[in-house]
């Protein structure tokens, strides 16, 4: 790796030798920089953006692309140019990789003219892009900017932010969560009228792609995407995440909504969507009280059995000294914590924050990011590096099926020196 400038690369967690540089392996990228990649559910798309080696040197720094490499086929697909450096595409895929939707300022990469961010859509079967922010009589990109997309399960619908006024008939103002049917092309406004006042942060579906969560300030709205209702509102409560069928909601919450917090700061909270029941997720080890310190960033799996969240609390397990963020995975059922950033001793946390985690649709495997340099043995490079951690589940209550989580398989499979 001489090229001296960020670089994509792509590894099989099956195969830890199996890693290669992305832009090495495809012609006219060996230069760089390239950035940003994004992998689709089942392993074969890669999204990311690169500066072709083709663009003169003058126009590095405000040239990117965007480009879909197809894993199987070894192909590489330009699906957009991006426009302003500063302004990232932010693709996401569909579960099964067949559809993509991104955000871009570049002018006429759906066919009209822009000046600012809109967002897209592209089947990956098919050689064009869909502007999904459109004015609705179609005959013009939104006024303002358009961004953060999300793809229902199904790759039918894009819910996305936008501040433009002419995508829909009636009248609205600031940030507003849209809906986009791929079907009929179309748009509807999702959230409520007072946008101007609290403008919308945060859109993510839920319950198989039936519920569109939009987050506006502490509370998070839900709309019935099939009825094209709005549904109940998740009041004080931020990041949420759902189980497959939506049943269960793993949240941020401040304040307190369990005898058991007392610490007056941000907590991990499961509501039971079923009953409206809250409990309280980031509690202390002997299931006393709260953490002694705030807990965030909660994932949930499909089965809405494990949390897995990141917490400065001391008190969830035991040996938790280092007084920094640790990662921590909750059995809600057996009602356990067990401490996921652990030296490789099995004494305790990391020397240093672990956060920001990924888990694997069945809640066996966790990737997260980490400054620790004792977690794993050979860990010199005094630098972040990204860590996979595969649990292990037996059979505890002798049903046949995998029960209890147990002790794990740490692995290092990134690593890099922050510039």
């Amino acid at each position: 790796d001489t090229n001296r400038t960020s670089d994509v690369w792509i590894g099989d967690l099956a195969n830890p030798s199996g890693w290669f540089r992305l832009n090495t392996l495809l012609d006219g990228f060996a230069r760089g920089p390239s950035r940003r990649p994004v992998i689709s559910d089942d392993g074969r798309w890669v999204a990311f953006e690169a500066i072709p080696d083709s663009t003169p040197w003058a126009g590095l720094g405000t040239r990117f692309n965007l480009y879909a490499f197809d894993r199987l086929a070894r192909t590489n697909l330009l699906i957009a140019g991006v426009g302003k450096a500063s302004a990232p595409a932010f693709p996401v895929f569909g579960p099964q990789g067949g559809f993509m939707a991104f955000q871009s300022s570049e002018t006429g990469v759906g066919g009209f003219a822009t000046s600012v961010s809109q967002v897209y859509y592209r089947d990956l079967a098919q050689d064009s892009n869909r502007l999904v922010s459109l004015t609705y009589q179609g005959t013009a990109a939104g006024s303002a900017a358009s961004s953060n997309p999300v793809l229902s399960p199904d790759g039918r619908y894009v819910a996305y932010l936008s501040s433009a006024s002419g995508l829909v008939p009636n009248a609205i103002s600031g940030i507003n969560a849209f809906l986009w049917d791929s079907a009929s092309g179309s748009n509807i406004v999702v959230s409520g009228p007072d946008s101007t006042i609290t403008p919308v942060t945060r859109v993510a579906f839920a319950a198989n792609g039936s519920l569109l969560a939009y987050e506006r300030l502490t509370n998070t709205w839900l709309f019935d995407v099939v009825n094209q209702t709005s549904s109940i509102t998740l009041t004080d409560a931020v990041n949420v995440v759902f189980s497959a069928d939506g049943r269960f909601a793993a949240c941020e919450r401040r304040n307190s909504y369990s005898p058991l917090d007392t610490n007056a700061t941000t907590d991990v909270y499961l509501i039971d969507r079923s009953n409206g029941l809250a409990s309280l997720v980031s509690v202390n080890a002997d299931g006393t009280t709260a953490g002694n310190n705030h807990s965030l960033s909660p994932l949930i799996t499909p089965d809405g059995r494990y949390v897995v969240f990141r917490s400065r609390a001391s008190n969830l397990a035991a040996n938790d000294t280092n007084g920094m963020s640790d990662l921590f995975l909750r059995d809600l059922t057996l009602g356990r914590t067990i401490l996921l950033s652990i030296n490789r001793d099995a004494t305790g946390t990391g020397n240093r924050f672990s956060g920001n985690p990924i888990m694997s649709p069945d809640g066996n495997t966790i990737l997260f990011e980490t400054y620790a340099s004792d977690l794993i043995a050979g860990d010199y490079n005094e630098a972040r590096d990204i860590l996979v951690l595969r649990l292990s589940r037996s059979d505890t209550d002798g049903d046949g099926a995998a029960g209890r989580l147990g002790t794990g398989l740490l692995q290092r499979t990134a690593a890099r020196r922050d510039r």
